[in-house]
């Protein structure tokens, strides 16, 4: 990241005074779009330019290649997963006494950010389990 940095400063920055800052933008969005990102090489996607790796890998494939459950959302596919048996679920995060110990401090009057330190949950989680316990 500083190499980049660095020839930013060398290639836009160094080069003349701009009057103000939309000016600057400008000229290192240029810089970056026309020069940076269709010329430097990077050294860990296999010594491609940014521009030659998104075509590569960002390309779009062939339908017969594709994967169908790439056309569903991530809630279809889990229940479509659930379905086939292939995903349990996520493993609960509190056993069935200890939700019930946390209903019960919440019914006690027990704010909702102390139970959720106290249990090793988030708040969201905290209200997940007093929802299911209704």
């Amino acid at each position: 990241m500083e190499s980049f940095f660095a020839l930013l400063q060398k290639n836009v920055l160094d080069r003349q005074r701009w009057s103000n800052r939309e000016e600057l933008r400008l000229a290192m969005v240029v810089w970056i779009e026309r020069t940076y990102h269709r010329k430097r090489r990077q050294r860990r996607p296999g010594k491609l330019t940014p521009i030659e790796f998104e075509t590569i890998n960002v390309a779009p494939r062939p339908p017969e290649i594709t994967n169908p459950l790439s056309q569903l959302n991530s809630g279809q596919s889990l229940a479509l997963a659930k379905k086939r048996g292939v995903y349990p679920g996520r493993t609960p995060s509190l056993d069935m006494a200890r939700a019930a110990e946390l209903r019960e401090k919440a019914a006690a009057g027990v704010p909702k950010s102390v139970l959720a330190r106290e249990f090793g949950v988030s708040r969201e989680t905290v209200y997940v389990y007093l929802r299911a316990g209704d």
